[in-house]
């Protein structure tokens, strides 16, 4: 398949200024000197590398398609490491389709989705932690979304584990050299090779203490309003979405099915649900929304429980701050209609932290939002991102750093117990397979087919 030259529109459907037509592979600058005729007249394998050049792109009966400009970059100095040649021309679609036909017609064949980035891996320009940041950067759905994957694109994560690799792998050269050659090679020194193996679990370890700050940047924080029918909640997701999303009337129940919204607090993506009341209920459907709203409250990472300021509890309201106080997620009160003349107070819900708001007038919001960042640990993730601290962001890349971390201890705790050779050996060797996996060296390929399967067509 590397063998192919692939074509792909780069760029998304639509009407747009400019629309990109993107092929790679060995005989990218030979197919695109059939479809492209620049005004100097000389073909494109005598430009040189990277520099745009103004010309027309030819149909097979010789028909123009479209001027525009064309820029060959030759491997391994490209994105795939391959020849590639990119075709800046008018963003219609159909000219971008005709240009594509065009180039299938001479030879090229259709790209696969990720195909650019899965060749970019298979020739050694990213690793895969790279991968899925490139991912991240097309699918990130907040400012700090992105910024986190950019960092992890182009930050330093790549010679960090270069580093522990290499530690690690000559290390494990002596101790297969000491079981090889006992009389000649002096046995392992735990004193020597402990301080260089332990600063390489240390470094595993601040990566593993900081990776929960990683997935929350990325993924968003999933937050789930509940409390009582006719309580408000429908009112307070509008407000938080400056929009009219939930229908909102006097009628308790209104809300049968979870609605779901994203909003970007403090630059990370809230995924908010507005769930149906709970309460007893004989009505099927109503019935079905409170055990959906159940399921959510369980899987949340932020709970704002909201309740009518104006009002003394009820039995519902109790029934409510019962079931969140059981949950180990964390929990704001929201007392909601500030508006009006107030009842209840903090001193009402004990130790949860406690903000009064009018959804209907907006008052309180700011200081909700504020609370909510604080409460969901995106104040602490985004500052420990100011840092340029190196954050992990997917449970793939966490569950393999702690299977190396793992081997690791092993491999100190035989070191100090004075363990054979070939029991340390294993170790290391188990710390370098989590290691691999981490980067995509080791990695299985029904892993790095499901992450590929994510990337859109072009990229």
């Amino acid at each position: 398949m590397l063998t192919d030259t692939i074509a792909a529109i780069a760029t998304a459907p639509g009407v747009s200024a400019i629309g990109v037509v993107r092929i790679s592979g060995p005989d990218a600058v030979a197919l695109a000197d059939k479809v492209f005729q620049p005004k100097h007249k000389r073909p494109l394998s005598q430009f040189p590398t990277h520099k745009m050049i103004y010309g027309s792109m030819m149909s097979p009966s010789g028909a123009p398609i479209d001027d525009g400009l064309c820029v060959v970059m030759r491997g391994p100095h490209s994105y795939t490491g391959e020849d590639v040649v990119e075709f800046h021309c008018h963003g219609n679609t159909t000219i971008l389709q005709a240009l594509l036909a065009t180039l299938v017609t001479h030879g090229a064949r259709l790209a696969e989705a990720g195909e650019y980035t899965r060749r970019a891996f298979v020739n050694g320009k990213l690793d895969l932690l790279q991968v899925e940041a490139v991912g991240d950067l097309l699918q990130a759905r907040s400012t700090a979304g992105v910024e986190l994957a950019a960092q992890q694109l182009t930050g330093n994560l790549p010679d960090q584990f270069a580093e522990m690799r290499q530690v690690l792998v000559g290390f494990l050269a002596h101790v297969h050299a000491a079981i090889d050659y006992p009389e000649e090679v002096p046995e392992v020194s735990a004193e020597e090779w402990g301080t260089e193996v332990r600063a390489v679990l240390n470094r595993c370890e601040t990566l593993l203490a900081h990776a929960a700050s990683g997935i929350r940047l990325r993924e968003g924080v999933d937050t789930v309003i509940i409390g009582k029918p006719n309580v408000g909640k429908s009112s307070l997701l509008n407000a938080l979405l400056r929009t009219q999303r939930a229908i909102v009337t006097d009628i308790a129940g209104t809300t049968r099915d979870v609605i779901e919204e994203s909003v970007e607090i403090a630059g990370v993506s809230f995924r908010l649900s507005d769930t149906a009341g709970l309460r007893s209920t004989d009505d099927p459907v109503e019935k079905e929304g409170v055990l959906r709203t159940q399921q959510r409250l369980a899987a949340a990472d932020l709970v704002l429980a909201i309740f009518d300021g104006s009002q003394p509890l009820t039995a519902e309201d109790k029934d409510v701050f019962t079931q969140v106080r059981k949950k180990p997620q964390k929990t704001l009160v929201v007392l909601n209609k500030s508006d009006l003349p107030q009842v209840l107070t903090a001193a009402d819900f004990g130790d949860p932290p406690v903000v009064k708001v009018s959804a209907k007038l907006g008052d309180g919001l700011t200081e909700l939002e504020e609370m909510m960042a604080d409460a969901a640990g995106v104040v602490h993730a985004r500052q420990v991102q100011s840092t340029e601290q190196n954050l992990l962001s997917r449970p793939r890349q966490v569950g393999a750093l702690q299977g190396m971390a793992a081997a690791l201890r092993q491999a100190l705790n035989g070191m100090t117990a004075g363990v054979t050779p070939d029991c340390l050996a294993a170790d290391l060797e188990e710390a370098l397979w989590h290691l691999g996996a981490l980067t995509g060296e080791t990695t299985p390929d029904e892993i790095v087919d499901e992450i590929f399967k994510r990337f859109c067509v072009g990229k």
